[in-house]
């Protein structure tokens, strides 16, 4: 386990090394550079928290993350919520504890460009989402809560549901659901039990296969729907090594450095 820690603070180092002059680097053009940064800071992130045990600067980095998820969608059409798996830049979000980034993020609505049957198709990202597709309407479900949209809320859940039910693909995500799902019903128990379900063996393992450094210390998945209960108001405590308690309690930073977005302009 020391050795995953060990080749976390090495990447971690590597990527601080180079970020000074990553976005200038003449090997890499801007769009691409603002895809790399949100996977090194990620890991910098992370090492941060693990390694070094330093909770503000962690937030710092996954603040500087989410804003540039959003300038991705803003000036490139990054389709960041819809594709893959989304859980690693909404988990950054709800872990900054800066609300200005959680509104902001809330809102995103990218432009989704596809061809079906030989014919071009420009639509939303909320519409995309509210068409059935699946990690498109996990991902709306959540910023609606972020929102804290009731009616939206309601809305997504019962597309989400539809989807799982008809979908055999869909079961993938049943988990997701269910827990989200209870958080619109707001039993603090449900709830509790939902998110707990992640820190089985058998799913942590499925759930955690790509995030080898940090699968022996960390459940992303328990963590993002643990904070996400905490930021509307269920204060859940889960007495477990792979869910650091330290990082739930909303207490953002006095100052957030946004200087970084100027590289965007």
């Amino acid at each position: 386990m020391e050795n995953k820690l060990t080749r976390l603070a090495e990447i971690a180092q590597q990527e601080n090394e180079r970020r000074s002059t990553f976005f200038l680097n003449e090997n890499y053009s801007f769009e691409r550079a603002a895809y790399s940064q949100t996977l090194s800071n990620w890991t910098r992130a992370w090492s941060e928290y693990l390694n070094n045990k330093n909770i503000e600067k962690a937030k710092a980095i996954f603040n500087e993350s989410g804003f540039i998820d959003l300038k991705r969608a803003e000036l490139f059409n990054h389709r960041i919520l819809d594709m893959q798996n989304p859980r690693d830049n909404l988990c950054a979000v709800v872990l900054s504890d800066n609300q200005n980034l959680i509104n902001k993020y809330s809102e995103i609505n990218y432009l989704i460009k596809y061809n079906s049957n030989n014919k071009d198709i420009e639509i939303t990202f909320r519409d995309f989402a509210k068409k059935g597709e699946l990690v498109a309407i996990f991902s709306l479900t959540i910023l609606n809560f972020l929102r804290k949209d009731l009616v939206e809320i309601k809305n997504s859940i019962e597309t989400f549901k539809k989807v799982i039910e008809t979908k055999k693909y869909a079961l993938t995500l049943l988990p997701d659901f269910e827990f989200l799902e209870s958080l619109s019903n707001g039993n603090k128990d449900t709830i509790k039990s939902k998110i707990e379900f992640f820190l089985t063996k058998k799913l942590h393992k499925q759930r955690m296969r790509d995030e080898i450094l940090l699968d022996d210390y960390i459940s992303l998945p328990a963590i993002l729907y643990l904070k996400l209960a905490w930021i509307l108001g269920f204060e859940i405590e889960i007495n477990n090594k792979l869910i650091p308690m330290d990082l739930m309690p909303i207490k953002p930073l006095l100052n957030y450095d946004d200087t970084y977005l100027e590289l965007f302009k």
